[in-house]
């Protein structure tokens, strides 16, 4: 199982990265990719994903880069503050391979 918890657009140097909607997304979907692969998981294995959005435009920008990916994914979004007042965006998903092993 992999959990992937509070993923915002943040820096590598834990600077909050907030002045272009597009970047950050991004920015922020890279970081799930990464945390995935390295769990041996990928996309088709998100059991479960919340996702925050503090305004309409970053949901929007979030809709668009998974069409853009090519990923479908299912989600509960909520219209909420994050862990930080400057991060308009944040996702925390579940991931967790087949007990087969297959994909």
């Amino acid at each position: 199982t992999v959990y992937v918890s509070g993923t915002s657009c943040i820096g590598p140097t834990g600077q909050s990265m907030t002045s272009d909607p597009t970047l950050n997304t991004k920015a922020m979907l890279d970081t799930v990719l990464e945390l995935l692969a390295r769990g041996a998981t990928n996309t088709d294995d998100i059991v479960s994903c919340y996702a925050y959005f503090t305004n309409d435009t970053y949901e929007k920008e979030w809709i668009a880069l998974l069409q853009r990916q090519g990923i479908a994914l299912n989600y509960i979004s909520h219209r909420a503050s994050v862990c930080r007042p400057d991060l308009p965006i944040e996702i925390e998903l579940r991931a967790e391979l087949s007990l087969s092993g297959s994909r």
